[in-house]
């Protein structure tokens, strides 16, 4: 017997790679709304998302995407945010952070290979259209969102 969804089909699992979620940042298609990180977080949070990247392992996120299609992300939203910040030479690798390699270097001074590696890692994620959840379901996904964020 197949799993019916409280939500219906007002989401959809897609797998998009960080080269995808860098140029749609880089068009104002994702954001982050209510987030606010320290940079000394920022650099741990960077770190940890790289070491699951380069293990091949994915950062799932959620997000929520409105009417007129961007995303806006609210589960692992720091690795996410951390990434792009990087991917975009916002953000230096910590020296410190562990990958020799990476040490202090923005992503464009990278080697090509690992640059090429980072673009193509493809993640999981859960996208929420809010153009099509029904009403009555709004304060539910809400409360789902909430209960979400205080897990993570």
């Amino acid at each position: 017997m197949a799993h019916q969804s409280y939500f219906g089909n007002a989401h959809r699992r897609v797998s998009p790679t960080l080269k995808l979620l860098h140029e749609m940042n880089q068009v104002g298609e994702i954001t982050f709304d209510g987030l606010i990180v320290t940079k000394p977080q920022l650099e741990q949070d960077l770190v940890v998302a790289i070491d699951l990247c380069l293990s091949r392992l994915p950062a799932p996120f959620v997000a929520m995407e409105n009417r007129s299609g961007k995303w806006n992300i609210f589960s692992n939203e720091r690795l996410i945010y951390a990434l792009l910040k990087f991917m975009s030479d916002e953000l230096p690798y910590p020296p410190n952070g562990g990958m020799e390699e990476f040490s202090g270097n923005l992503f464009s001074e990278l080697p090509r290979l690992s640059q090429r590696n980072l673009r193509e890692f493809q993640t999981e994620a859960v996208i929420f259209e809010e153009s099509i959840l029904d009403e009555d379901k709004k304060p539910m996904l809400r409360n789902f969102i909430s209960k979400l964020k205080s897990m993570l």
